[in-house]
């Protein structure tokens, strides 16, 4: 089963050379190798290429593939991609992502955290715009961004944009490289046999929505470690509550003692 394609390849290649570096360290942020990292950045320009509507301006543009690199690096970690096909020999150039550790630290966060820091630090958003990007409330969004605090040595000075700013843009991918996978992104989607990156129905996005990739975040902690996590950074400010619970009990409890009904 094929697809159609809604962009030629000159207008893939102007969306590539306008945003691809900015998409590159978004995808090196979750898949965290070379290979997988390239392949990713082919998978979202590929999603481009089958995406129906026209971008209102080049802005439209940077999100929607903002947005799309999320989910498709998800997928892909989910296993729902292939992260290649053997007739595809990717380059397997070393990534440099460090900029003095900060980089493995934003990379290390939980997933759902990583799109709502990269939307408000790199690109500028404020809570209203990507709540309405993301489908969820600003009481989400602003959480999302404090909890993150807990996962970011010291997270006093957190936020610090520049340090953020210089972190992703330090993930550099070279021109020869960045030509050659657009090379193989074309080649990828007009390939009559490759329907491995067609989402499973669960995954495909809402009739009608103007953003193909958006999704709808969800409240709940359903990660184990990060729950821990986020109990140790704010134990400190429960013990209060506790020892007021405790001493409201002993009372209680002397009281009865000395007032037995």
């Amino acid at each position: 089963m094929g697809f159609v394609l809604y962009r030629s390849d000159n207008e893939l290649r102007k969306l590539w050379n306008d945003f691809s570096s900015l998409i590159f360290p978004l995808c090196s942020s979750y898949m965290r190798s070379p290979e997988a990292s390239y392949q990713a950045l082919i998978n979202v320009f590929v999603e481009a290429m089958k995406y129906e509507h026209d971008f209102e301006d080049d802005t439209a543009a940077k999100n929607w593939l903002i947005i799309c690199t999320e989910r498709v690096c998800r997928n892909m970690l989910n296993g729902w991609w292939r992260y290649s096909d053997s007739e595809y020999e990717l380059p397997s150039d070393a990534i440099v992502y460090d900029h003095e550790g900060f980089f493995d630290e934003l990379a290390a966060l939980p997933h759902k955290y990583k799109l709502a820091l990269f939307l408000k630090y790199h690109e500028g958003l404020s809570t209203e715009e990507i709540g309405r990007l993301l489908k969820a409330s600003q009481h989400i969004i602003r959480s999302r961004l404090h909890n993150a605090k807990a996962f970011i040595n010291n997270a006093d000075s957190f936020p610090d944009v520049q340090a953020f700013k210089a972190a992703y843009d330090s993930v550099v991918l070279p021109s020869h490289i960045s030509q050659s996978l657009c090379d193989i992104c074309i080649s990828q989607a007009h390939d009559e046999e490759f329907d491995s990156n067609i989402l499973p129905e669960e995954a495909m996005p809402d009739e009608g929505d103007p953003y193909q990739y958006s999704f709808r975040v969800s409240e709940d902690f359903d990660d184990r470690a990060e729950s821990i996590a986020l109990l140790k950074a704010n134990f400190p400010k429960l013990i209060p509550g506790f020892l007021c619970i405790i001493a409201i009990i002993i009372i209680m409890i002397m009281y009865f003692i000395k007032n037995p009904m």
